[in-house]
């Protein structure tokens, strides 16, 4: 084997955060599929859980795929999916335009 000299230095996730979704019943499949606390269920179905994230890209894609079905109590930690959503749109407009 090659030697790639030293490994970095520092955690893998030292940039995790903590993340609160609020999810509808058809969007609380998540919580089956994806490591979190779940932190109440409600008799409707829907859940309130924390995940721990370490990549705002999984994050994004995440609540792009949930669409309305989630949404991210701290407002300020969707904003990379906010915005994604918002070029989607516009090129959509765009295409229709076409």
């Amino acid at each position: 084997a090659e030697d790639h000299g030293e490994a970095p230095s520092g955690q893998w996730f030292e940039k995790e955060k903590d993340v609160v979704l609020v999810l509808a019943p058809d969007a609380a499949w998540v919580c089956e599929y994806h490591p979190c606390e779940v932190l109440e269920r409600k008799t409707d179905g829907s859940v309130r859980a924390r995940f721990k994230v370490a990549s705002d890209a999984w994050l994004t894609s995440i609540l792009l795929r949930l669409g309305d079905g989630a949404r991210v109590e701290d407002e300020s930690l969707a904003k990379d999916a906010v915005h994604a959503a918002q070029q989607t749109l516009k090129m959509y407009d765009q295409i229709e335009k076409q």
